[in-house]
This record gives C-alpha cells, sequence and structure tokens, in this order.
C-alpha cells in the first residue's frame, strides 16, 4: 500500500504543478495551456484511429478541465480542493475507463487502486470543504 501513497502524493504533486503553471499562463494568455495534455487537442487525436475507449478518455479529459476551471477565492485551501475534486473524479471515470477496455491486468489492478483511493480522497475533500463554510 505504500506504493499507493506514494502515487497519490505524485498525482497530488502533477496536478498542483499544472494547475500553478496553468494559471500564471492565464494571466499572459487566457488560452495557454489548452491542450497541454497529450492527446488533448482534436488534431492530436485525428492522426490516430479513434476507438470507443479514446472517445470516452477525451471526453472525460474535457470534462474534467471545464470542472478543474474554478472561480479562485484566495484562499489557497479552499481553491485547492475546488479544483482537486473534479481532477480526482476524472481519474476515477479514467480508471474506469480502463476496466471497461483496458487488457493488461496490471494495469486494471492499478485503475481499480485508483478508484478505490480517489473515492476515499474526494468523500474528505468534500467533507473538508463542508467543514469550512
Amino acid at each position: 500500500m505504500k506504493s499507493a501513497s506514494y502515487k497519490i502524493i505524485l498525482i497530488f504533486f502533477l496536478a498542483f504543478s499544472y494547475y500553478k503553471v496553468s494559471a500564471q499562463a492565464k494571466v499572459t494568455d487566457p488560452h495557454a495551456g489548452h491542450g497541454s495534455h497529450a492527446g488533448n487537442s482534436a488534431s492530436a487525436s485525428s492522426k490516430s484511429t479513434t476507438t470507443a475507449s479514446t472517445k470516452k478518455y477525451q471526453q472525460i479529459n474535457d470534462n474534467m478541465h471545464k470542472s478543474m476551471d474554478i472561480k479562485f477565492t484566495g484562499d489557497a485551501d479552499k481553491d485547492f480542493l475546488a479544483a482537486m475534486i473534479p481532477h480526482h473524479q476524472g481519474a476515477v471515470e479514467m480508471a474506469e475507463v480502463v476496466l471497461q477496455h483496458g487488457k493488461n491486468p496490471k494495469i486494471r489492478q492499478l485503475a481499480q487502486e485508483i478508484i478505490t483511493m480517489q473515492k476515499k480522497e474526494i468523500a474528505e475533500m468534500k467533507q473538508f470543504l463542508k467543514d469550512s463554510k
């Protein structure tokens, strides 16, 4: 389980880093960061065969990024939680696609672990937000 904790910490760090860079870029270019995840743009996906899983990933990715585009309040704790909840939900939904379409047993196991951990953390973050009101 120690490796699962490491993965979660890494996910938090990467998400926070992405958001910090994205937020700074929006100050100078409101469109900076769009399509910053590999394969996020329509042109990138048109070069390859679009499978059911790819379509679902694109939909999840688009929804996740829209939901993460929060109105910042100036409260670092609340802003972090407000952005991370949809980020985690996106991770859960992507992991569910792996369970539906993936074939590699190790990746399917990782996806199941992500679902379990992320759902637990979503509940914790929602409680933190509720308690902070």
